[in-house]
């Protein structure tokens, strides 16, 4: 029971990311009526994919637009630590100051050193994350100068610019950075800011203001008696009383009468922090990403006010984005359009197709007349000549192949003969072999038997004395050993010619030692090796055993030698020839070389065909390589290959497989 509970916790613990998600929070500084939190929200759900990664996501509005205290601060954090007390938080996404704020100041208290990716974040300074760990995120940076300049491009007559902003603290921040910001902006432009004042009395200065006068809109949500306006609203109020185009930073303010301008969106905001997100999530190390400063605001204008003020879309930048522009009816109806006009041409196409098949086909069809009587009568005579020259063709195939038997039974007989040749030199060979050690033989038996008839005389006559007979005993004992060393050579050469001819004339799969037999195939070739004065150096494993045909590896041996004697060393004193046997899987190679005259190019390619031989008028037949060609590719079932050079020696590569079936 005790292991069955560890191999259960072991794969629980293996398998983290299958058992349960990831919680996220999402604390948003503003009620989830503003288009701003909503668009943020939309933004974490697209980047974030929630339901595809198994992330679960939790939504806190703030609302601290209309309610902002200490106390109010406080309750929040009570509730939270209450509501989210059994909940580990994977990470936290904080929308604009006012959660940035709360987070910084509570975090930890109440969600532990959870990482933080906030955004919206105004006047952000580096040193806001001294003393706080795993903060990184995206600022809500503006682009007053961006847009007044765009401003300026389309209102080149512009004398003066007049900047609204309220007196709430995100309001008197904007004015204050806004302030900073165009110090140096343009000396011939006069730049003017709304007061703390009703929104009755601001629209009677939107409603004097000159004609060459431009509207900038920053923060506006509460006037001087304190009444709120929702920041899409603020744009169409304000618009309705200014003669001049209104510009923006804030995406919410267009689509009411609000020209436009390079503009901070809430959409933005929330897909750049999610991002960054994202990376957090996948494990990257908070404290590697840096804080964007820059790169979440989008060039926007609406159609509508562009056509209002008489404004050309050519003075636009090329990246901004036009909302409200009426479709054309090509634009409306494109795909119709295009698919129709693809239609057509097909169809003005496949008409001219059709025409100019027709024309030819009428064309074919008179030539085809034409010729229709010529090809009647060419029949005729054509069926004459091919009943004739048919005749002719069968009289000559008999003949054919009446020659090709009787070439392959010449062939047979010639392959035959060279086998034949071969042998009676092995046995030329083993005969000249055998007569030094039987000579030797006989030699000492001869004299034994004179040495043993003095003794034995001298026995018979009383006369042999100690001394003779130790000296009939040594030589005695010489003699033997001689006698039995030349007749024990003998034997072994009989033994090994006995072994290689009954393998070439049997031709029957027997088990063999590789290296063993072509010792004894090398052994019984002794007599022309040595008239050659040939060196044979073998490099073969002592441990290769075959199941084959012993008589194959005989001739394919012999038939190597001998071609390398005849022709590789033929105008040489002496000749050396390495055989090296290797064993690669289920693959045999051997590889023959020789440091003869080696092979010319233009032979190469004819080596291997029967009757090609270059000593024909010395009695070559041109038979032994193609003998080796067919032992090896038909009894062996494997492949040769020539690679040698002129002047440098002959190299013959032999693959086989180690079973045959």
């Amino acid at each position: 029971m005790k292991y069955l509970i560890l191999i259960i916790l072991l794969i629980v613990n293996l398998y983290p990311a299958e058992s349960k998600g990831k919680h996220i929070l999402l604390l948003n500084s503003y009620n989830q009526s503003m288009s701003w939190v909503q668009n943020i929200t939309k933004s974490v759900y697209d980047v974030l994919e929630p339901d595809k990664n198994n992330y679960i996501i939790h939504i806190e509005n703030m609302d601290t637009k209309r309610i902002y205290s200490p106390t109010y601060l406080k309750q929040l954090k009570k509730i939270y630590m209450n509501k989210y007390k059994d909940i580990q938080f994977d990470l936290i996404l904080s929308s604009d100051n006012n959660a940035f704020d709360f987070l910084r100041a509570n975090r930890n208290d109440i969600f532990g050193k959870v990482p933080v990716s906030f955004s919206g974040v105004n006047f952000f300074k580096d040193s806001d994350l001294n003393g706080h760990e795993k903060y990184t995120g995206i600022t809500e940076e503006f682009d007053v100068v961006g847009t007044l300049n765009i401003a300026l491009k389309l209102r080149p007559n512009t004398k003066e610019i007049f900047i609204i902003n309220d007196y709430l603290k995100t309001g008197i921040a904007w004015r204050k950075t806004i302030k900073e910001r165009l110090v140096d902006f343009n000396e011939d432009i006069k730049i003017s800011y709304s007061k703390n004042d009703t929104i009755a009395n601001l629209q009677k200065k939107l409603d004097s203001l000159s004609s060459d006068t431009i509207v900038l809109l920053g923060a506006y949500f509460k006037d001087k008696d304190g009444a709120f306006f929702t920041y899409e609203k603020i744009g169409e109020i304000l618009s309705l009383h200014s003669k001049v185009p209104v510009f923006c930073l804030l995406e919410f303010n267009l689509n009411k009468g609000v020209l436009g301008g390079n503009v901070i969106g809430g959409y933005y905001q929330g897909e750049a922090m999610s991002k960054i997100a994202k990376k957090i999530l996948d494990g990257v190390p908070v404290g590697s990403i840096s804080v964007q400063k820059t790169g979440a605001t989008k060039t926007i204008f609406d159609y509508i006010e562009l056509e209002k003020y008489n404004i050309n879309l050519e003075n636009l930048p090329s990246n901004a984005l036009i909302i409200n522009e009426p479709i054309s009816y090509f634009a409306k109806h494109k795909f119709i359009i295009l698919t129709s006009i693809a239609i057509i041409s097909l169809l003005m196409v496949i008409i001219i197709i059709l025409l100019l098949n027709i024309k030819q086909k009428k064309s074919s069809q008179e030539k085809l007349k034409q010729s229709k009587d010529e090809i009647h009568d060419l029949n005729k005579t054509l069926e004459d000549k091919i009943h004739k020259r048919t005749q002719e063709l069968e009289n000559s195939n008999e003949e054919l192949q009446t020659s090709l038997s009787h070439l392959k039974q010449t062939q047979n007989k010639l392959i035959e003969s060279e086998k034949m040749a071969s042998l009676g030199g092995l046995v030329a060979g083993v005969a000249h072999e055998i007569n030094t050690p039987i000579g030797i033989g006989l030699t000492g038996i001869t004299y034994l038997l004179e040495i043993t008839q003095n003794i034995k005389k001298q026995y018979n006559e009383d006369e042999i004395t100690e001394e003779a007979f130790k000296d009939y005993l040594m030589q005695s004992e010489d003699l033997s050993s001689t006698i039995s060393s030349n007749l024990f050579k003998t034997a072994q050469l009989v033994k090994s010619f006995k072994q290689v001819a009954v393998d070439r004339d049997r031709e029957e799969k027997r088990e063999f030692n590789l290296s063993d037999y072509i010792k004894e195939v090398i052994s019984s070739l002794n007599n022309i090796i040595k008239k050659a004065n040939v060196k044979i150096n073998i490099l073969c494993d002592e441990g290769i055993a075959l199941n084959s045909y012993p008589g194959a590896y005989s001739q394919l041996i012999t038939n190597l030698i001998s071609n390398s004697i005849e022709h590789g060393f033929k105008n040489k004193d002496s000749g050396n020839i390495v055989i090296n046997v290797k064993c690669d899987g289920n693959l045999l190679s051997i590889i023959y070389t020789d440091d003869g005259i080696g092979i010319s190019e233009q032979n190469k390619a004819k080596i291997f065909d029967p009757f090609y031989t270059t000593n024909r008028f010395k009695g070559g037949k041109g038979l032994g390589l193609n003998i080796i060609y067919n032992i090896v590719t038909s009894n062996l079932k494997g492949n040769i290959e020539c690679a040698c050079d002129e002047d440098i020696g002959a190299k013959f590569i032999i693959t086989l497989p180690l079973e045959l079936i």
